[in-house]
């Protein structure tokens, strides 16, 4: 496996608990890391293998040269890569007559034109991304929507492509307390957005419909969770337009505590431009909030508009800010939503189906 998780590396992170389940679904399993703590260490059939990442061009031929060692030494059936690009490619580098290549995609990059406009790069990353794919054994998508596209505009047989949406324990419980929103801000109504706060988040856009959903629902207060480099043009805009009574940031915090805020909130509202899945968007669902989002990730597979919550087939301001309206001013709606979403996450695979689906991709890789 190659993974840019570099918390992977330290062996009392989460990320290692979660690569344990994987180590226990094969013989041997192998992860070569990108930063964390220099060196290696393993844990019965568990080897992790770090690579400093001072310089780019100086990690991957180190990387390169590692993995190649790995696979020649170890006699690897399987390279699993988590994206199609920077850990792809290497995989594709590192390969042997007899190793199969499977491929991750962790994010919906080829649908929709935000991965496109993002960069003067990303066109030329998507083009690597389509080379390695074409030519990998397997790959591993979380959502219809993203095998559709690879089948469509990448012309990926179906037979190479394994869905396994994202295992999400929803019945974690709440260690944390949680300061009494409504109660702090004095509102009958608490809108929450929850994520790292940059371009594809598009938190923007839910800023901008504030004034349309404070003339239908005066006193409505919209909160942020999260921190990231668009932080700063969030609350520069939330103030020129005076909306700082009514759009507050959090920061960033634990997941134990963001899950205390998110019981709370009369709605969860997704404005993303891009989202593979939307593990935040089950989270609420299985605890009673309303969700309102643009039409990414597993809206329209698990998240059906009308039927289980607003889906918006664009984010624009207007759109958003309708959605939203209609589940708080209309409670009878509001709980319809709550009862048919939580009884549509309660169907999705349990972590032992997940684990099932996710060996099933490796060996469908296997040469």
């Amino acid at each position: 496996m190659i993974s840019l998780d570099h918390s992977i590396s330290d062996n009392r992170s989460d990320s290692v608990h979660r690569m344990k389940k994987y180590a226990a679904l094969v013989d041997e399993l192998h992860i070569l890391v990108f930063g964390g703590h220099e060196g290696h260490w393993s844990e019965g059939n568990l080897f992790i293998y770090s690579v400093p990442t001072n310089s780019k061009i100086a990690a991957f031929f180190s990387a390169r040269r590692i993995g190649k060692k790995i696979v020649r030494e170890k006699q690897i059936d399987v390279i699993t890569s988590q994206d199609p690009f920077f850990t792809g490619f290497l995989g594709f580098l590192i390969k042997r007559a007899g190793t199969g290549l499977n491929i991750e995609l962790h994010g919906d990059y080829y649908n929709g034109k935000f991965w496109h406009d993002k960069s003067p790069w990303w066109p030329l990353r998507l083009r690597l991304g389509q080379f390695v794919m074409r030519r990998a054994d397997g790959i591993r998508v979380v959502s219809e929507r993203q095998r559709k596209s690879l089948i469509e505009k990448l012309k990926i047989p179906a037979e190479k492509i394994t869905k396994v949406p994202v295992y999400v324990p929803v019945n974690a419980q709440i260690t944390e307390s949680a300061i009494d929103l409504h109660s702090k801000f004095h509102t009958p109504w608490i809108i929450l957005c929850i994520g790292g706060l940059r371009l594809e988040k598009n938190f923007i856009a839910a800023i901008k419909a504030m004034p349309k959903i404070l003339e239908e629902c005066p006193g409505a207060h919209l909160v942020i969770i999260g921190g990231g480099p668009e932080e700063r043009r969030l609350k520069g805009y939330a103030g020129r337009r005076g909306l700082s009574d009514n759009v507050h940031f959090l920061g960033v915090m634990n997941h134990n505590k963001t899950m205390a805020y998110l019981g709370q909130a009369d709605l969860l509202l997704i404005p993303s431009l891009s989202e593979s899945w939307s593990r935040v968007a089950v989270e609420a669902a299985s605890g009673g909030v309303p969700v309102a989002m643009n039409n990414v990730g597993l809206a329209n597979e698990v998240l059906l508009g009308g039927e289980s919550g607003e889906v918006f087939a664009s984010p624009a301001p207007e759109n958003i800010a309708e959605a939203v309206t209609k589940i708080l001013k209309d409670g009878i709606l509001a709980n319809r939503y709550r009862a048919a979403a939580k009884a549509a996450v309660a169907k999705l695979l349990a972590e032992a189906e997940t684990l099932n689906l996710i060996k099933e991709s490796w060996e469908k890789a296997k040469i």
